[in-house]
């Protein structure tokens, strides 16, 4: 809001709303409050933790605390949680039920969640070699966990304009798709990721040329990366000029609903003209245009973000330049 310049009043409140993602939820509340719930009884069972055990809660706690009156609601798509969020407040704006919206992702790291993950071997290093998130490289076993929240500001120009707010970029479009895979796996077939980015080009009236910049979703995980490698390939491949490649989730982690930090962190790209690089990356999997050792200053016309979530759910965002 500070960012934005932008304050709550009466005159606002009822049409500012806020749309949140998250994977997981407060798995440490959650965890300490069925353990006390199963060990103890119901009778001893905290009321003062049932708040925050729900999936809203971040959402719920913000609108009060900051006064909120608008849509408020909550994304619970995984991996895709913050992306979903953001095309889903956007969605309020461009039809008219909100001027302002805040959007994006917030999840934590619990020693309940991290044990269960540990225990799945979800993580790097859990089939040998050093710990470390690798996207995208050959040696890559598996994404570090990363903790985190980000939210962005959304309204129209006209009224940002008005108030004297320059935005850092235009959300120009978004294509969302699925395809069938286990609920904690990925899909064999890149049709489905292949469908949302091309979605989000078509709902942009750009072709897949106009990309500068794709923040990718890969985390070092094996299907992921791969996963989304082809589908890049398979969209990007005749192009004259590929977009150059980054996954922050190299440096960040995977926060499962990292969509808010990553959007934020691309709107950040294009305003400065600068594409971070891809940490832990030495050896790419596909000849793409990928950004590894260090940044890499250009002009961003327009930048993609990939939201891509095990299950088979896929989110692809357009953000162009405005400037």
């Amino acid at each position: 809001m500070e960012d934005a310049v932008f304050s709550i009043s009466v005159s606002n409140r009822d049409r500012t709303g806020i749309i949140l993602g998250t994977a997981v939820g407060s798995t440490d509340v959650a965890a300490k409050f069925a353990g006390g719930l199963f060990s103890e009884g119901p009778g001893m069972a905290s009321p003062f933790q049932v708040p925050n055990t729900v999936m809203n809660a971040p959402a719920g706690h913000t609108s009060i605390e900051l006064g909120f009156r608008g849509i408020n609601s909550t994304i619970n798509h995984h991996e895709a949680s913050a992306e979903t969020a953001i095309v889903y407040a956007a969605s309020e704006i461009k039809q008219g039920r909100a001027d302002v919206m805040f959007a994006g992702g917030v999840d934590i790291i619990s020693e309940f969640f991290f044990r269960v993950l540990t225990h799945f071997k979800a993580l790097s290093a859990a089939n040998g070699g050093p710990e470390g998130a690798r996207p995208f490289d050959i040696q890559r076993n598996g994404p570090v966990v990363g903790e985190g929240a980000g939210v962005v500001c959304l309204e129209t120009f006209t009224q940002a304009e008005a108030r004297g707010v320059r935005p850092y970029c235009e959300i120009a479009g978004w294509g969302l798709s699925s395809a069938p895979a286990p609920p904690t796996d990925w899909p064999s077939d890149p049709r489905g990721p292949v469908l949302a980015i091309t979605r989000a080009l078509n709902s942009a009236g750009i072709a897949p040329g106009d990309i500068d910049y794709v923040s990718a979703a890969a985390s070092g995980g094996s299907k992921l990366d791969a996963l989304e490698a082809e589908a890049l390939s398979i969209v990007f491949g005749s192009a004259v000029d590929r977009p150059y490649i980054s996954a922050i989730k190299g440096a960040v982690g995977e926060s499962f609903s990292s969509g808010g930090v990553r959007t934020a962190a691309m709107a950040l790209s294009i305003k400065a003209g600068s594409i971070p690089p891809t940490v832990g990356l030495k050896n790419p999997i596909r000849p793409l245009r990928f950004v590894m050792d260090k940044k890499i200053d250009i002009p961003i016309n327009f930048g993609l973000i990939n939201g891509f979530s095990s299950g088979g759910t896929f989110v692809s965002l357009v953000l162009k330049n405005i400037t």
